[in-house]
């Protein structure tokens, strides 16, 4: 066999390899496509049976939110429900990325805390469950469900590698209440080295307990001292908000001030709950107030710079005019 023949029967011999492969690819190619097809639909079925699922849950909450507003004899079965509803959520929870699932799903553990709120019987213990802390928390809290405690798991959006360290309550819990989930916490190990009220926020938060962190920069808080406060209102149903808010950023390290009010509206108060700043220099200062009464309180300030020729009344002024 000639050297040029060789040549003809090598590049044959190529070809067929080529082809082979060629092939091969192919297959593999319409084989993944089909893979990903028959995920796809597969989801889309998931997804739509989680869906579903989901919104029957939906209208069972209603009628239980119903229900126990109004018939208080059924309270130990609907607790017993919601718990169950509440533990399928949280399996359906980690089983879909749908956003509108999940959305639904928010509202629905909204609805129960607030189905569980109507319970004189009951408190809910809201953990913002951190890493750093195992499941020495979530342990002591279940073994606490037979007398009435309710846990509502959420996650921390800061300070993430920090362990738990604080007991929040609300006015309306009862102290023998706060001294069980306490010495609950503590005989597991839990380290909670502050037991602080709920300064203002949702209703719910009235007669709940939640267990999250706290943390006060000696640094910042010394800073926070060279500013005085003065929170003002003038409707009696606003004292109690105007104390808390006075406590809140005495606590925050601030001098904050409660001001007697008047027998009647001032004419130079605000038309909406604001924080006056009364120097230039002093708007990134009222803006970090302005955020942790936000954030601490769930309390909306706008803000306004207003020049005074004498500060010798504060820094700044709140004035207060809201639903609490």
């Amino acid at each position: 066999m000639s050297d040029f023949q060789k040549k003809i029967k090598d590049i044959e011999s190529e070809d067929r390899r080529s082809k082979i492969y060629y092939v091969i690819a192919l297959g593999l190619t319409l084989l993944i496509f089909a893979l990903i097809l028959w995920a796809y639909s597969r989801e889309t079925v998931v997804v739509a049976d989680t869906r579903k699922e989901v919104e029957q849950k939906d209208m069972v909450v209603n009628k239980l939110d119903s229900i126990k507003k109004n018939d208080s004899i059924k309270k130990r079965e609907i607790n017993e429900e919601t718990m169950q509803i509440r533990n399928l959520l949280d399996t359906l929870k980690s089983s879909t990325n749908d956003k509108e699932v999940l959305k639904i799903i928010k509202d629905l553990e909204n609805k129960m805390i607030a189905i569980d709120g109507f319970s004189s019987d009951s408190t809910i213990v809201r953990y913002y469950q951190r890493r750093a802390d195992g499941d020495a928390i979530v342990k002591a809290i279940r073994e606490l469900n037979p007398k009435g405690y309710k846990l509502n798991i959420k996650e921390p959006t800061t300070n993430l590698g920090a362990r738990s360290n604080t007991l929040y309550y609300g006015n309306k819990v009862k102290p023998e209440r706060k001294k069980e989930v306490l010495e609950k916490l503590r005989s597991k190990g839990v380290k909670i080295e502050k037991v602080l009220p709920f300064y203002m926020g949702y209703k719910w938060k009235d007669e709940a307990l939640e267990i999250g962190y706290d943390y006060q920069d000696p640094r910042k808080l010394k800073e926070n001292s060279q500013y005085t406060i003065r929170v003002n209102s003038w409707r009696p149903l606003d004292e109690e908000a105007k104390n808390l808010m006075k406590n809140f950023l005495n606590y925050h390290g601030y001098k904050a001030v409660a001001v007697k009010s008047p027998s009647r509206r001032p004419r130079a108060f605000s038309n909406t709950p604001t924080l006056h700043y009364f120097d230039k220099d002093l708007k990134k200062v009222a803006e970090e107030i302005q955020l942790a009464i936000k954030n601490g309180m769930n309390i909306e300030l706008d803000l306004q710079y207003t020049p005074v020729t004498d500060r010798k009344g504060g820094d700044f002024s709140i004035h207060y005019e809201g639903k609490f």
